[in-house]
């Protein structure tokens, strides 16, 4: 919610309302790189913020591999993008 209520506005004013990112030239096709830019940015932000998955690093700080194993959800995903898209 605080981010469609706040950052959304914000960011979407920089690029399209006269802003200072729009006085600069940035022109934005379709707005596609508001949106994505402002999602991506804010996804690596919470990946940093909550850092790395519990089991990743043993004891002395080496890192673990985690397999993944799961076919049936690998396998779910791919249709779910094979019939959606």
């Amino acid at each position: 919610a605080m981010i469609s209520l706040i950052i959304y506005p914000i960011e979407g004013h920089w690029v399209w309302g006269g802003g200072w990112l729009s006085a600069m030239g940035f022109h934005d096709f379709a707005g596609s790189a508001a949106v994505h830019m402002t999602g991506g940015l804010i996804a690596c932000l919470g990946a940093w913020m909550l850092g790395p998955r519990i089991g990743k690093y043993d004891r002395n700080g080496k890192a673990r591999a985690i397999p993944g194993h799961n076919m049936t959800a690998a396998a779910l995903g791919v249709f779910i993008l094979w019939f959606c898209w």
